[in-house]
């Protein structure tokens, strides 16, 4: 039987959250010429981030690069707004 690898994914996850006051928010309305209700009092943006582990199918020297370097190999980026 072939030998079976055990294939391990490093992701992170990050949340930020903005909470703004009442009168922040109406200012910031009043800035963009909006009413209230359409100003969010909560804005949160999240980044989850893909990195290269050495479990992954890769050559040595990719292996050996990814071991060493902590670079994000893919990232996506989410806003949203409350």
């Amino acid at each position: 039987a072939p030998e079976r690898r055990t294939r391990v994914k490093k992701n992170r996850c990050l949340t930020k959250y903005k909470w703004r006051t009442e009168e922040e928010a109406a200012a910031a309305a009043a800035r963009r010429g909006v009413s209230m209700e359409e100003e969010p009092r909560i804005v949160a943006t999240q980044v989850v981030s893909t990195f290269l582990t050495p479990f992954d199918d890769l050559s040595t020297a990719a292996r050996t690069a990814a071991a060493a370097k902590e670079d994000a190999v893919v990232v996506y980026t989410y806003k949203m707004a409350f």
